[in-house]
């Protein structure tokens, strides 16, 4: 008949400790290994961030390598509506003060003279250029006086910002052409193409 042994019994032996003792033993190679594995895996995590911080500073010093980053100007108006101003990195410091000679003025022109404003001029197209804009009108019969030119430029539907009037003198009345802005950008040309074919010869509405 067979039997069956409990190893221990009547020996006094904790079988069970002695057995736990044993796999603890056996378990600390994997223990040490696993807080080896952590210990590394926060140490790469730690050189990743310190990586990223390099790598910001390395860019932050990157452009400190220009030495118009430290040059930095600015330049103040005492009344920016009056005056404005801006400046470059080969400005000198210091307070400037800035005098006014001549104000800008609106482009004229003049015709000659002639006996009044119902005086005929001639006919033919007249174009007007102001900067770099334009408008052409015709002049005929019904408006070939002084008068009626000056009112064909003012009451012109495409005018770019010119204003014609007439100026009466000893010499007789002239019609007088301004810009309405001022400055070299608003200059006034006129060029007219003459119903008599003459058109620079002083004559009819040239």
């Amino acid at each position: 008949m067979a039997t069956i042994q409990a190893p221990g019994i009547g020996s006094g032996l904790d079988v069970n400790d002695i057995v736990t003792k044993l796999m603890e033993i056996e378990r600390q190679p994997i223990d040490n290994l696993t807080s080896k594995k952590s210990f590394i895996n926060a140490q790469i995590s730690a050189y990743g961030s310190l990586k990223s911080k390099v790598a910001d500073f390395q860019s932050a010093m990157a452009n400190l390598n220009s030495p118009e980053k430290f040059q930095v100007y600015q330049a103040t108006s005492g009344s920016d509506s009056v005056f404005t101003s801006s400046v470059s990195n080969g400005a000198v410091a210091g307070n400037y003060n800035i005098e006014v000679v001549r104000l800008a003025e609106r482009d004229k022109i003049a015709t000659q003279a002639y006996t009044d404003s119902n005086t005929v001029v001639g006919e033919g197209t007249l174009n007007i250029n102001i900067g770099s804009e334009s408008f052409a009108l015709t002049i005929d019969s019904s408006n070939n006086t002084l008068a009626g030119i000056r009112d064909a430029i003012n009451d012109a539907a495409d005018n770019t910002g010119v204003s014609a009037t007439i100026v009466t003198g000893d010499d007789g009345a002239r019609l007088v052409l301004s810009s309405k802005e001022t400055g070299t950008d608003n200059a006034l040309r006129i060029s007219v193409t003459d119903s008599d074919g003459g058109n620079t010869d002083e004559a009819g509405l040239s």
